[in-house]
């Protein structure tokens, strides 16, 4: 009996793969075709903004740049991607001057360089009014990357991109505030800057999951009296992105 049990296992297994075999020739393989299609539409994307960015047309190298940073599916390519940056930059794109930036900081598609990130980050700044470049800048003064370790200058740039609504540079200034670090301790302005950020409370603990502007809002308002609550949430309402 037991050996007839044993057949009759096997028979359903072989079954079940000539079974497998034949729904993958009937239905194909929809995972497989998905992948390729995605990869066959990317080389298109690579192919028109290549044949524009030859062109020096400066929003073409831009995209063509981010093609080759993301891969979309495929194997990234850091050093073109750099080097598609670099062309666009030097033709006054701010998004390509602070993405080259980044590069540099990160070392990515080339050796690591501070002085030049910070460069870069300074143009992007300055033509961009970037609020990405200025918290760039304000973590590179802070700590003294690629410039003079300045915590004036650092609270400067973080502020500048708190103001123009950086969920980041919002739990620093935040943090700041309640720390008295460069700035005299405010409880209110803390919780301001706390309660902004917390609009993006994922993006700013997927990006360090040590800041979380919930958390240190609730911790605050342990130690805040009604009134200054009430002041701190009429700043909140009363903010507005500067642009």
């Amino acid at each position: 009996m037991a050996a007839f049990r044993f057949v009759n296992l096997l028979l359903m297994i072989g079954a079940l793969a000539v079974s497998a075999g034949a729904a993958y020739v009937f239905f194909g393989d929809p995972e497989g075709d998905r992948i390729e299609q995605k990869s066959i539409a990317y080389e298109k994307k690579i192919d028109a903004a290549k044949t524009r960015a030859e062109t020096k047309d400066v929003n073409a190298q831009y995209k063509l740049a981010k093609l080759y940073r993301d891969g979309e599916g495929r194997t990234k390519n850091l050093r073109l991607a750099h080097n598609w940056f670099k062309k666009a930059a030097e033709q006054g794109h701010s998004g390509a001057q602070y993405q080259l930036g980044r590069l540099y900081e990160k070392g990515q598609g080339g050796r690591q360089d501070y002085h030049k990130a910070a460069e870069w980050y300074h143009l992007a700044a300055k033509l961009g009014r970037s609020r990405d470049a200025h918290f760039a800048l304000g973590d590179l003064y802070f700590h003294g990357r690629g410039v003079s370790q300045d915590p004036g200058a650092s609270i400067d740039w973080y502020m500048l991109a708190a103001e123009q609504g950086h969920p980041m540079a919002q739990y620093v200034m935040g943090a700041m505030y309640h720390d008295g670090w460069g700035v005299s301790k405010n409880p209110i302005e803390a919780y301001k800057w706390f309660k902004l950020a917390s609009r993006h409370a994922d993006r700013i603990i997927a990006e360090d999951p040590r800041r979380d502007p919930n958390r240190a809002l609730k911790k605050l308002s342990l130690q805040m009296s009604s009134s200054q609550q009430v002041a701190a949430e009429k700043a909140v309402k009363g903010w507005k992105p500067k642009p």
